[in-house]
């Protein structure tokens, strides 16, 4: 069976490696086949290492479609090269069981669609479906990869918390997304590291066997809980809970507990991932960093009884629930991060980022900024007939005015202004900083600020010299503060269009799917 070993973890930038010892290579006994249709698989092979191509399909509710079961003298090992399935809903599609190995290079479907049991490993390179149970069972020292999706109508992913469940895909369940049940303490673990004092450890030494991981790189999509937690020892503690790593839970309860102080544990230690569709436009500071060894494949020779493994690293950045990192974007872009964080822009043109709830699904994403960009004309020059072409500058990005109305602390003076601002009735207006030729980060930066400081009941007015847009951020802002109005004025068809937003309104139904509400959408909702 493959060790799992936690190399060490460093300081905010947590390095885990979980490795792998090398996979048995020598068995004495002979070759073995499946046939097309499969009716008994559930006997002892030890020693055996069998390949197969072609779907293997069964109809049973005592055997397994595709089956593995050795001991620690004569491991087994079977290669399936195509689906595996279990008509039956009686009985899963896949097994191994102590110290046996099965990849299924196809999908895998049954009852219940694979299980792996007392230091055995099962790698499904498709998706695996659960009819009527859970996905996938993985318990007593094992290893489960699934490089697509788990379906099931129970538990997704069910284990004991003391092996190791990696899932490439989402994981589907009608119920719970992952149940794990800590029956056992799994061995001696401790807390506190004895060198460095720190829970978790800080320092750069070998913490011994950590064979409790469970990631799921997709999202977790539950009718019920997304991640269930069940103790039934009063001596374990928190060691005991495996670390969880989740992208994104898509679930009406998103992490529970039958013990108050697990479930809390549990709130503030999953990690869920960060990803990045944008490369190296985006630069992260403050996020963990876990990278795990996996087995993509194994290769199998039936003639010399030989095994050898094909081994990446899943390299993951995450964070935890409250924890803010930084993020930097590209000079011209702005920077999206998902429904559920919140985002400070900071001085220094760096975003702060911080999950603000346990549902995760955080995706950075820059986004380039639309600017004027300059234009040509053909010029003559004085006394030749050549001509040529003239770049003729435009606006960094766009001239905006802020106002405000509505400040009870000024003279009610017809015409009253301040900083050049004139008033077109009795309210007085002042004017906002930052005015005139402004860069899209001015411009957010400016309208946040407007929005942020009206007095309360204020009209908050911006007037531009293009067609623009509001993006999520602003309109966070002035969601914020529903006592406000706002007008729009810009230009379409070289004439000025004012649109009126009022108090109360619901700001963030304005937003299309990407996080942007355009000035000619608020036209067509309120100028009707």
């Amino acid at each position: 069976m493959y060790k799992k070993t936690l190399i060490n973890l460093t300081a905010i930038t947590m390095a885990m490696s979980i490795a792998f010892a090398p996979t048995v290579t020598a068995f004495a006994a002979e070759t073995g086949s499946y046939p097309e249709i499969v009716s008994e698989t559930w006997n002892h092979n030890e020693g055996e290492v069998l390949e197969h191509t072609g779907d293997v399909t069964n109809d049973s509710s005592d055997y397994s479609a595709v089956y593995a079961d050795g001991s620690a003298e004569a491991p087994a090992v079977v290669k399936q090269n195509g689906d595996a399935t279990n008509v039956n809903d009686h009985w899963r599609a896949v097994g191994a069981y102590e110290y046996g190995t099965v990849e299924v290079t196809g999908d895998a479907s049954g009852n219940y669609g694979a299980g792996a049991f007392k230091d055995s490993t099962v790698i499904i390179d498709g998706n695996v479906t659960g009819r009527t149970d859970n996905g996938i069972r993985v318990q007593s020292d094992s290893y489960m990869i699934v490089d697509g999706d788990v379906n099931s109508q129970m538990a997704g992913i069910v284990t004991d918390g003391s092996s190791t469940v990696i899932v490439g895909g989402d994981v589907n369940s009608s119920t719970t997304g992952i149940s794990v049940q800590i029956t056992d303490i799994n061995g001696e673990r401790k807390c506190i590291c004895t060198t460095c004092g720190a829970n978790p450890c800080t320092c750069d030494h070998d913490t011994g066997d950590n064979k409790n991981i469970i990631v799921v790189e997709g999202t977790i999509k539950a009718d019920g809980t997304g991640i269930y937690v069940q103790k039934d020892n009063d001596e374990l503690t928190n060691c005991n809970i495996p670390t969880i790593i989740v992208y994104e839970i898509d679930a009406q309860n998103a992490i529970s507990s039958n013990d108050a102080e697990v479930e809390d544990y549990l709130k503030n230690h999953v990690q869920y991932i960060v990803k990045n569709d944008s490369g190296d436009k985006v630069k992260v500071e403050g996020l963990y960093s876990t990278t795990v060894k996996k087995i993509d494949s194994i290769d199998v020779d039936t003639t010399n009884k030989t095994v050898s493994e094909n081994t990446s690293n899943l390299n993951l950045l995450t964070t935890t629930l409250n924890h803010a990192f930084t993020v930097a974007v590209e000079q011209g872009y702005e920077l999206t991060a998902g429904d559920n964080v919140s985002m400070v822009l900071n001085e220094d043109g760096t975003y702060t980022i911080t999950l603000t709830n346990s549902k995760g699904g955080i995706t950075l994403s820059a986004r380039l900024i639309q600017v004027a960009a300059p234009t040509t004309e053909a010029v003559t020059a004085s006394g030749s007939s050549e001509t040529h072409e003239q770049v003729v500058e435009e606006a960094p990005a766009i001239f905006a005015t802020f106002t405000v109305t509505g400040r009870t602390d000024l003279p009610e003076v017809l015409g009253a202004s301040r900083d050049g601002g004139i008033v077109e009735s009795n309210r007085p207006v002042v004017t906002v900083k930052a005015n005139g030729n402004l860069t899209a980060l001015q411009y957010k930066r400016a309208f946040i600020d407007t929005v942020k400081n009206a007095p309360q009941g204020a009209i908050v007015r911006l007037e531009t010299s293009a067609s623009y847009c509001i993006d999520k951020m602003m309109m966070e802002a002035l969601a914020a503060r529903a006592d406000l109005t706002l007008e729009v004025t810009f230009p379409v068809n070289h004439e000025k269009t004012t649109v009126v937003v009022p108090a109360g309104y619901d700001h963030m139904s304005l937003l299309d799917e990407n996080g942007y509400c355009g000035f000619l959408y608020l036209a067509s909702v309120f100028n009707k």
